[in-house]
């Protein structure tokens, strides 16, 4: 598999920038996100549709430019403060890596039920803590999970 798929875990680094006559930098992950890359899930709706469309056709260590009209940037999605409605957006992308959330080929439906149970205790927990106003120890509890 080169391209990424849909439920796999991609790590990019991008610069997202208003089509103005100056070109204005609104996010930049290696300026604002203290270096570090931003990984999410493919499928889920954390990122514009537009950002992850570009980003499930690109092979690791390739870096696009790539210009969205604002129905696939941010008119659809939740807006930075910085960005005006209705403002066309130009992302210049790289894709550091991607991998499969879990593999679930080969697993019949009792292993597939016992690894979503394991899965469903760890939310549960996670969510009773974080009611219990113990929101480290649920972020752990996710993060470990």
């Amino acid at each position: 598999m080169d391209c990424p798929l849909h439920d796999n875990l991609l790590c990019i680094h991008y610069k997202g920038m208003l089509l103005n006559e100056e070109n204005t930098i609104f996010y930049n992950t290696r300026v604002d996100n203290n270096g570090q890359p931003l990984e999410f899930g493919s499928g889920e709706g954390l990122v514009p549709k537009g950002l992850e469309m570009c980003v499930r056709l690109m092979l690791p260590g390739e870096i696009a430019l790539v210009t969205c009209p604002p129905d696939y940037a941010y008119d659809k999605f939740p807006r930075p403060a910085n960005v005006p409605e209705g403002a066309h957006i130009q992302w210049e992308i790289e894709l550091l890596r991607f991998e499969m959330l879990k593999d679930w080929t080969g697993l019949n439906f009792k292993a597939i039920m016992d690894e979503a149970d394991k899965i469903r205790g760890i939310v549960l927990d996670g969510n009773r803590l974080f009611k219990k106003g113990k929101s480290e120890l649920a972020m752990a509890k996710y993060e470990k999970g």
